[in-house]
């Protein structure tokens, strides 16, 4: 994930936890996986995680690197992709992605689930893209998959939510995560703290917090943010099955390529 700055990376605290929520969520891998197989490889996924995406890309038989810059998401991508026999293809890089140097070029680099929305500041999200732009091939591909940021303000400025149930993925123990928000909808950015409250054998709740920030976009900022990067959008989505972006739809997928300067 990108690196928030001047705190620890939360991502460091939800690496224990990701897999158990986001195991199961696979509506975006078809569409990623398309793409791979119009630009072919080799593809880079920034902000990787545990490696969600980069295993059904890898089972496609391309080339794929990862950049996270949590060390413990990138340790649990690393078991995930080994123990599927997936890791002889694949690289993984700890580094922040507004600043990483990677000897390869590639024809497809990926920021998937929200990711994008890490990067808070413009400086930030410039410098991203611009790295992004030095490692792809001339013609190379970049998608961006964000929440749309369009149809915000409607909902509540603050709201707690049982978010999620199940079992430890360690334990096996009973397991729930609540998400409280709070939006600041004059900077675009949602405040989210995570508990993830684990119901011990001795009966006693165990709470962990991790809080988050993450930024959200309309789809005409998206378009000027590439554009200053030098990257030519091709097209705006608003679902994974690539339907047109329209006001009410759940997602905002670019995807842009890279322009010869």
């Amino acid at each position: 994930m990108p690196q928030q700055h001047a705190r620890k990376n939360p991502f460091d605290a939800l690496a224990p936890y990701y897999d158990w929520e986001h195991a199961d969520y696979d509506v975006d891998v078809p569409l990623y996986q398309d793409f791979a197989r119009r630009t072919g490889g080799p593809i880079l996924e920034l902000a990787c995680g545990s490696g969600r995406l980069m295993a059904p890309l890898l089972e496609l038989g391309e080339r794929v690197v990862g950049i996270d810059s949590s060390g413990p998401m990138l340790e649990r991508a690393r078991q995930v992709l080994g123990s599927a026999g997936l890791l002889r293809r694949a690289a993984l890089h700890e580094a922040d992605v507004c600043r990483f140097t990677i000897d390869e070029r590639f024809r497809l680099a990926i920021v998937g689930l929200d990711s994008f929305g890490l990067l808070l500041t413009i400086d930030d999200q410039l410098a991203a893209l611009r790295c992004i732009y030095q490692h792809l091939m001339p013609g190379g591909l970049l998608i961006l998959d964000l929440s749309n940021g369009n149809g915000r303000g409607a909902e509540p400025t603050d709201e707690l939510v049982l978010q999620y149930e199940g079992r430890h993925p360690a334990t096996g123990l009973p397991l729930s995560k609540w998400t409280a928000r709070s939006t600041d909808h004059g900077e675009q950015v949602d405040h989210y703290t995570y508990f993830y409250d684990e119901v011990g054998e001795d009966r006693v709740v165990h709470r962990s917090t991790v809080r988050l920030d993450l930024r959200y976009y309309g789809r005409f900022e998206l378009e000027l943010l590439l554009q200053q990067a030098d990257f030519v959008p091709e097209a705006f989505y608003g679902s994974y099955d690539l339907a047109p972006f329209a006001a009410g739809c759940e997602r905002l997928i670019a995807v842009a390529a890279r322009a010869e300067r």
